[in-house]
């Protein structure tokens, strides 16, 4: 069977047009989703309708058997554990909040302007005696440390060069973690941890081997300072640097003071901001349900401490029967386009003229189209704008004005097709009585009977007869085939809708 090409929107029509048995789907969908989302959210916490409580609440027990664990008892030293440790994390919690509540209320970070940061930075480059060595000499063959790679080509460093990255290493981690800023933060009336959040380090650009020092502060002049009391700390570490890695100098580069804008501080600021507000809410969650819970209390009854809003539970319910109630609608879209497309069905009288490029000699509803209403009516629209009439014995008068177009007089005509043979013998028999001058017989089906290929056989033009819903575009195929192979001209279709 040849590729077709069909019209999506037609195929959900057509789909759609099952609509009651869509609607009972979905509702069941529907009913089945909202029910059970309310016994989940019952179920879990483990509720049923108190005595005494409120229509629009049930009470919630913390254990499943509705009394309190006692004392001695396994379940019990479960319990206090479960407590205690749910006590802890509301604890972590809690300083966790205040310790970054502190930090942004105190923060200098926080403080500066993104259009008007003072920022201040260096370049502290590393020069040993092995390094000014291979420099003077410049000697490919001073590599000592060196590996070969796929290609055959020497690559690697020298150990002069990775004596020098061992020192640069040494000095990014204490730039990073090793200076005092308590005498600092002491003039500046605030804390080392406030002052060193100000200082980031990164390698040079460059082929020299060193540190990139940058320091920020809400302006110039404090970047200033802070970045001097940088390169001092690090000047004072030189000795203890070299009795460690080897003799080398520090050689101060490209300092720059200036003012810039920078907006990555606003979403430093931000994310803070943001972080903190998180174990706020959290925090205060978790305190609530302490207070609901009364764990605080060692000797309060945990049996009925808690309710739950019906009315909560109907909504997520309700919720949950419309989102069934929608997945039942794709579902069965879904399903039936999979099904129409499987069992390839005509299912648009429309569609198989355009695939085999038949003319159009009459379309007949099976049905009287004024009988549809509402959605009926709505979902069989593109089918009924195709009908040849609305009334059937019409259809069958255009169909012989156009046979009387497209044939001559005294023609004998094969009707052959996917159509049941009391239906093919109902529109012969009706094509006859409105036409004149021309010989209809009703083949029927060409592909099993040998007295419908005698009929074909004598016949001077074919019709093409099909049903939409019951015949199949395999078999239309089959059809066409055995037409061409006895060189009849194939006239048009006449189809029931």
């Amino acid at each position: 069977m040849r590729d077709k090409t069909i019209s999506v929107r037609l195929l959900i029509q057509c789909v759609l047009r099952k609509w009651r048995q869509m609607l009972i789907l979905c509702l069941v969908i529907a009913g089945f989703a909202g029910g059970f989302t309310a016994y989940r959210e019952l179920h879990s916490a483990g509720s049923q309708p108190g005595d005494g409580q409120p229509s629009g609440e049930a009470a919630v027990a913390s254990s499943s058997a509705g009394s309190v664990p006692e004392e001695g008892t396994e379940e019990s030293e479960y319990s206090e554990q479960s407590e205690a440790d749910f006590q802890e994390s509301v604890e972590i919690f809690r300083k966790q909040a205040e310790y970054d509540s502190v930090l942004v209320n105190n923060s200098i970070l926080m403080k500066i302007d993104p259009n008007a940061e003072g920022r201040a930075s260096v370049d502290l480059i590393i020069d040993t005696p092995e390094l000014d060595a291979e420099k003077q000499d410049g000697e490919d063959q001073s590599l000592q440390s060196s590996s070969v790679s796929s290609d055959g080509v020497t690559t690697g460093v020298s150990d002069a060069e990775v004596q020098a990255m061992d020192i640069r290493n040494a000095y990014d981690q204490f730039v990073s973690y090793g200076l005092d800023w308590s005498d600092v933060a002491e003039e500046y009336d605030t804390e080392a941890v406030y002052l060193q959040e100000l200082v980031s380090v990164k390698e040079s650009d460059g082929a020299s081997i060193g540190i990139h020092v940058t320091v920020i502060y809400p302006d110039e002049e404090g970047a200033s300072d802070l970045l001097d009391e940088v390169i001092a700390q690090v000047e004072a570490y030189h000795d203890e640097a070299a009795a460690t890695y080897g003799d080398h100098e520090i050689v101060v580069q490209n300092r720059i003071d200036t003012v810039v804008s920078d907006p990555d501080i606003t979403s430093v600021a931000n994310d803070r901001l943001d972080e903190l507000e998180t174990l706020i809410n959290t925090t205060n969650t978790l305190n609530t349900e302490i207070d609901t819970l009364g764990i605080s209390d060692s000797g309060a009854d945990h049996t009925d401490v808690q309710t739950v809003s019906m009315t909560d539970v109907a909504k997520k319910s309700v919720g949950a029967a419309l989102a069934g109630f929608a997945a039942g609608i794709v579902i069965w879209i879904l399903v039936g386009i999979c099904w129409l497309l499987i069992s390839g069905k005509v299912f648009s009288a429309s569609e198989l003229n355009r695939q085999y490029g038949l003319t159009k000699v009459a379309v007949i509803p099976s049905l009287d189209p004024r009988k549809r209403k509402g959605l009926d009516r709505f979902f069989w629209r593109d089918s009924e704008h195709y009908y040849s009439n609305t009334d059937r014995d019409v259809c069958f008068q255009v169909a012989d004005e156009n046979l009387s177009e497209l044939t001559e007089k005294g023609m004998k005509i094969a009707l052959v097709g996917d159509v049941d043979q009391p239906e093919m013998d109902e529109i012969a028999g009706k094509l006859a009585e409105t036409g004149e001058g021309r010989e209809i017989t009703a083949a029927g089906d060409v592909l099993t009977s040998p007295e419908a290929l005698k009929a074909l056989k004598e016949a001077d033009g074919i019709l093409i007869a099909a049903r939409t819903g019951r015949s199949h575009y395999r078999m239309v195929d089959r059809i066409l085939e055995t037409v061409g192979a006895y060189k009849k001209d194939v006239i048009g279709s006449v189809i029931i809708d």
